[in-house]
């Protein structure tokens, strides 16, 4: 075993998982997964319409057509959609995000289309504690970045996991993989002895807990207000929260919210001014959008970066 899957095994056994590679990139990670996958051009591939503009990278990248499914509630997909989309459309592959590290549940979609591959994304997700909900437990292939912003952090890199035998297809550089007969995936992190992976955990966790906290606040905060609609899921701990989306009910309220965010110090976004599939580039590639619900008013407020006792001030001034 190298060096790169001794570290990343940590990774893997931590998720409950057989196999983890850690490659150079999030980016890499989903082309890799893709590829050990078998996606070939012209094949369709189901993500969020929501999404990170690296899955659209990924899909292309291996030729394949990225179908855009834009959901009715903008979190996740539900499985009615998807059921939907599968009656009439061909898809071999689905990119599961945990959309702004809200669980999405991938129990229930595998279940009910046990021969869609599902490639987990769990950059915005880690330490999904629910059973039946946890990350990695249903999907074929698990994929996460280690960019700075997100809770499993190391500024760079990333890493796919499989119960899979996934090893026979990357280049170590290794004596194993120079008599391998198969074309192999350059795209292994050499430099792994600089990555910590138990620190990784430990530190994923102590920033999960810190957003669930302010998650928690913000819902409290937020709830029975009918300028704002938020998700809201078992008293905040079951998802992730890498971002609090709320959404804004009427475009007369955005300069409200915006000066009770500025006044409490509390860090926000709003959303981009195209998503993914509205990018010029992007639409040039004439992909199919298949929309269940109209893109809403949304500002996304930061939970890693944002200090709790500020965002308690913020409670304690309604």
């Amino acid at each position: 075993m190298t060096r790169n899957e001794e570290k990343a095994n940590v990774l893997a056994e931590h998720l409950g998982i057989k196999n983890g590679i850690i490659v150079n990139s999030g980016t890499i990670a989903l082309l890799s997964a893709l590829k050990v996958a078998n996606i070939k051009p012209g094949d369709n591939v189901l993500i969020n319409g929501y999404c990170c503009y690296s899955l659209f990278e990924a899909i292309m990248n291996v030729g394949a057509n990225p179908v855009f499914v834009i959901p009715k509630d903008f979190y996740n997909i539900s499985v009615d959609e998807i059921r939907k989309v599968l009656n009439e459309n061909e898809i071999k592959c689905f990119i599961a995000t945990h959309q702004y590290g809200i669980v999405q549940d991938i129990k229930a979609i595998k279940e009910e289309f046990p021969e869609l591959i599902i490639i987990e994304d769990i950059a915005q997700a880690w330490n999904i504690q629910e059973n039946e909900l946890g990350i990695g437990k249903y999907s074929d292939y698990v994929v996460t970045s280690f960019g700075i912003s997100k809770a499993l952090s190391y500024g760079q890199a990333g890493a796919i996991f499989s119960n899979k035998d996934i090893r026979q297809y990357f280049d170590f550089h290794d004596k194993e993989s120079r008599n391998s007969l198969r074309f192999l995936l350059p795209y292994v992190l050499y430099d792994c002895d600089n990555v910590n992976t138990e620190q990784l955990v430990i530190t994923a966790n102590n920033t999960v807990e810190k957003q669930r906290t302010i998650a928690r606040l913000l819902t409290g905060y937020f709830d029975s207000n009918e300028k704002y609609i938020i998700y809201k899921d078992k008293d905040s701990q079951v998802s992730s929260w890498h971002k609090f989306p709320v959404i804004i009910t009427n475009p007369n309220y955005v300069n409200e919210f915006e000066r009770i965010m500025q006044d409490n110090g509390i860090l926000f976004q709003w959303q981009n001014e195209k998503e993914v599939w509205e990018l010029d580039m992007v639409k040039s590639y004439n992909p199919k959008i298949i929309e269940f619900g109209e893109k809403p008013i949304y500002a996304l407020i930061r939970t890693k970066q944002n200090d709790v006792e500020k965002v308690k001030s913020l409670v304690r001034s309604r």
